[in-house]
């Protein structure tokens, strides 16, 4: 399964729970594979919080 496949599924499923989800596909020529520190910092600076560990 590829990301996109991957986070359409995860999406779905959390908002069918009553989740409130939004998603960013990372672009891999700027952002690379996997999360990394310039990503989530971007994230963050744009009022997204990435994940939250419960």
């Amino acid at each position: 399964m590829d990301g996109q496949s991957s986070t359409s599924v995860l999406v779905l499923g959390l908002r069918a729970l009553g989740a409130e989800v939004d998603y960013t596909i990372p672009n891999r020529a700027t952002h690379s594979h996997g999360l990394n520190k310039p990503f989530v910092q971007q994230a963050l600076q744009t009022g997204g919080i990435p994940m939250r560990w419960v």
